[in-house]
């Protein structure tokens, strides 16, 4: 179904950036159906109106906004690394965590094994 005449297909042709065969379909229909040339001529107003529109902007406006924007930028940008970081430590120390455990248990393994040479009968469960 061709739905030539909706206000995006006007707001496309006023913009140049209907495909040719519907920018003619378009067209046809301006030239037949009067509600749709008044709201073309509508959105042209409005767009003419707009285009004449002029806004004054106080000296140092643009500036200040500029520095303001950056220190946000500047914020937000270091919020993730701070995170980043944080979690960098939180993994360095459960890994130190983990290599102590290690150590610890290599060393309650080499203990072990030098009690069971001295005293083969006590890790054995053997009571005198």
């Amino acid at each position: 179904m061709n739905r030539v005449g909706t206000d995006e297909d006007l707001s496309a042709y006023l913009d140049d950036d209907l495909p040719a065969d519907e920018r003619v379909a378009l067209e046809r229909r301006l030239d037949a159906d009067g509600d749709l040339r008044v709201t073309m001529d509508a959105m042209v107003g409005v767009r003419a109106t707009l285009s004449a529109l002029t806004v004054d902007v106080p000296d140092g406006l643009l500036p200040q906004f500029r520095s303001l924007l950056d220190e946000r930028r500047a914020t937000v940008l270091d919020r993730p690394i701070q995170e980043s970081l944080r979690a960098m430590r939180s993994t360095l120390e459960t890994l130190r965590g983990r290599l102590s455990m290690n150590d610890q248990r290599r060393r309650i393994r080499e203990l072990t094994e030098v009690t069971a040479s001295m005293c083969p009968g006590v890790l054995a469960g053997e009571t005198r």
